[in-house]
């Protein structure tokens, strides 16, 4: 109930955009434009002077490599635009067929080239055969046309760019195969024809290239209609909805794409008739089966915390002992065995490596670097009853509650304190933390919710309508979507760090002793003391009673990061583990937060699939 560990992930996000064509039709080899943008995993742009190489084959996979590399270094604009004048080698000019292929050093600090800065896709290059088309005419030497020393090799290299002129010449007869001044220009009105055909046909095909290879990121401050081909960063206070195209615009493999920025996160929503493939993306389907972990005995489990894949677990014995896994439950090893202590509440970073632990009797906190092997003891200059204890996702970030006195704050893993509200004592009673430490809420027993959006040092009062017994709470990742329990009433979810709160009739008026939430905020875990654990797979709109784990006492709970995976403490009981299915398609939303980013491809009938993924994600 005071575990909500968060996984953070970067990644890099390419565009890649051709819209060169040959600049000259009398230049051979011609020279493309390569045209990119760089951002990091968060839609930042990446900036500065990147080395890059440019290889071209003769096939979209594998192939023969045409001609040698072109290297340098270019420099990347502030908005991370960069432009890249490639001369083509002749090997292309002559191929059937080409393509290239792009690497640019895409690290934070430029350290030059590797496996990991190449482009994932090869680009066809439309325009080659009209820039053969201009090579070639090349052949023909212009200061002899005066003079109508032109002979029949190069006429012939003119064969396909101006066909009547070719056919009518040949059919000239001349022994000497030079043709004179005044035979040409019998025919250069049909001569100036076909060069003009010839130039638009060019200049069509290199406006169809660059429609087709182009990809336009937008800054979206509103729900949006999404294009093929067009990238969406979602940058609002409030959840934006981006709607994917209507299936009769789409091609086969069109993308989009959205990146979160603002706080309010995102959603992706189909169209009717569409759906999403999603078994790559581990979203959970709220159904599985449930274990029973009777090796370690029916004990007082009121504190049980998990690493973000919930390999590494930790779990306390309120009268006994602490207790670590480090293979998902399945086995156990005691910790701090020395003496039996009164353990409420655990809390680990994303890793597992990083611990803390509140204790109410002799009544200090303890902490661990080695997943629990070695502990040291915190704030031991007084005895002071311990609950609810909560850690950043880098475990260096930590906040501590007791019940008859004020909220602490640690910046450096628990070796100094600072003491928070400190204005007048109150009943704290459980506290919980966003993935960098930034956002915290607390609930104070019999009295109201607090939020901070400062790591603690300034607190605002919530709900203050009328005092509730509360005993939970849960934050997203991004510390935007909050969840809070109490004893005799609803539970309550705000979608915007606890300025505004939705009670969730659909839950009822139960015991809510413990809450964990996963990193998107869309799955979430809740113990009814005395009933059953319940789950939602949806914010907290709509909640599933797990009736196979029986009603019981339950007292704490926790859960993987994407919200997959649950580990839940009965008071006089056993620890039970959950493992969910995950969802295979959805055809209402896909949700994420504003550390999150997702890219959707087009494959047909109405199905897309996903092609990459940064974040915790989830179903609307």
């Amino acid at each position: 109930m005071r575990n909500y560990n968060i996984a953070l992930g970067l990644a890099l996000g390419l565009t890649v955009y051709l819209v060169g064509i040959p600049q000259s039709l009398a230049e051979a080899p011609p020279t493309v434009n390569i045209r990119g943008q760089l951002f990091d995993g968060n839609g930042a742009a990446i900036r500065g002077l990147r080395s890059y190489s440019v290889r071209f084959f003769n096939a979209e996979t594998n192939g023969t490599q045409l001609g040698a590399d072109l290297s340098g270094t270019v420099t990347v604009s502030d908005e991370g635009i960069f432009n890249i004048s490639a001369t083509l080698p002749v090997e292309v000019l002559s191929s059937v067929e080409a393509w290239y292929e792009i690497s640019v050093d895409s690290n934070a600090t430029p350290n030059g080239l590797d496996a990991n800065d190449r482009f994932p896709q090869r680009v066809k290059i439309e325009s080659v055969p009209f820039a053969l088309y201009a090579g070639e005419a090349g052949h023909v030497d212009a200061e002899d046309v005066g003079t109508g020393n032109i002979d029949d090799a190069e006429f012939d290299a003119l064969d396909g760019v101006t066909n009547p002129i070719q056919s009518q010449l040949n059919a000239k007869p001349n022994s000497a195969n030079v043709y004179t001044t005044t035979e040409l220009d019998a025919s250069q009105a049909e001569q100036n024809a076909a060069i003009v055909l010839n130039a638009t046909g060019i200049v069509q095909n290199a406006a169809d290239l660059a429609l087709k290879s182009s990809f336009a990121w937008v800054v979206a401050n509103a729900s949006v209609a999404a294009l093929p081909n067009h990238g969406y960063i979602a940058d609002s206070p409030s959840v934006l909805t981006v709607i994917l195209p209507p299936t009769a615009s789409l091609t086969m493999g069109d993308t989009v794409r959205v990146s979160g920025l603002g706080e309010g996160g995102w959603v992706i929503a189909p169209n009717a008739g569409q759906e999403v493939l999603l078994t790559s993306l581990g979203i959970s389907s709220n159904t599985g089966a449930w274990s029973e972990v009777t090796a370690l005995g029916s004990r007082k489990w009121y504190g049980v915390a998990a690493s973000a894949d919930a390999t590494k677990l930790v779990a306390c014995d309120f009268g006994g002992v602490l207790y670590t896994s480090t293979d998902s439950g399945e086995n156990w090893t005691p910790r701090m065995t020395d003496t039996n202590r009164f353990w409420w509440s655990v809390a680990s970073s994303a890793d597992g490596t990083k611990l803390i632990a509140s204790d109410q009797s002799p009544g200090y906190l303890y902490t661990s670097t080695d997943s629990g092997v070695t502990w040291i003891p915190r704030m031991t200059d007084a005895i002071r009853g311990w609950y609810g204890v909560a850690s950043s996702a880098d475990g260096t970030k930590l906040v501590a509650c007791h019940n008859d006195g004020f909220l602490y704050t640690s910046t450096d893993l628990g070796a100094n304190w600072t003491p928070q509200l400190i204005d007048t004592n109150r009943g704290w009673y459980d506290v919980a933390s966003s993935a960098d430490g930034t956002k915290l809420i607390a609930n104070v027993l019999f009295g109201y919710l607090y939020t901070s959006t400062d790591s603690g040092a300034n607190w605002t009062s919530r709900l203050n309508d009328s005092n509730r017994i509360w005993r939970s709470v849960a934050s997203s990742a991004q510390g935007t979507k909050l969840v809070a329990g109490n004893s005799s009433n609803n539970l309550h979810t705000s979608a915007d760090s606890g300025a505004s709160w939705t009670a969730r009739e659909s839950a009822g008026n139960r015991s809510w002793w413990s809450i964990a939430s996963s990193d998107s905020g869309t799955n979430l875990v809740a113990a009814d003391f005395g009933g059953f654990l319940y789950t939602s797979a949806d914010s907290g709109a709509s909640w599933i009673p797990q009736t196979e784990a029986d009603s019981r006492k339950w007292q704490s709970v926790a859960v993987s990061s994407n919200g997959t995976k649950i580990i839940a403490g009965v008071s006089d009981g056993f620890i039970y583990t959950f493992n969910m299915g995950v969802e295979e398609t959805v055809s209402s939303g896909i949700t994420g937060g504003a550390e999150a980013a997702l890219e959707l491809q087009y494959i047909g009938n109405g199905t897309f699939r996903v092609l990459s993924f940064v974040g915790s994600l989830g179903t609307s």
